[in-house]
């Protein structure tokens, strides 16, 4: 086996050599390696970008799903018993300024029908 593993890498050795000495040949396998590197570039930049465009969508889910969970726990504190559709029609809202507009309209919500007539 290490008799066969050197042969191999002898003639590996010697096709280098021999395309080393041919102008032509080294400029294709030169050009091909800068191909070869430049895709690979583009993979991993695209794998990074992709990383960072999915963290940067998880923390905004993230922040959705929070201010749904603040503004159902503030209505059951501030009213007491809250109907689960209001609470279900909330949970389909998926624009984070409007559950920032609904925040600010439960905060200024006499009661809760008030609340609905303006949010639902």
């Amino acid at each position: 086996m290490y008799k066969e593993k050197m042969k191999e890498l002898r003639e590996m050795a010697k096709k280098l050599e021999e395309m080393s000495q041919d102008e032509e040949t080294r400029e294709i396998y030169e050009s091909r390696q800068k191909a070869i590197h430049d895709h690979l570039t583009n993979l991993k930049w695209a794998a990074e970008e992709g990383r960072r465009k999915g963290k940067e969508e998880g923390k905004k889910e993230g922040k959705k799903e929070g201010m749904k969970e603040m503004i159902e726990l503030a209505l059951k504190i501030k009213f007491g018993s809250v109907d689960q559709n209001i609470i279900n029609k909330i949970n389909e809202i998926d624009n984070l300024n409007e559950l920032k507009e609904i925040k600010r309209m439960l905060k200024k919500a006499d009661s809760l029908e008030a609340f609905e007539e303006k949010v639902l």
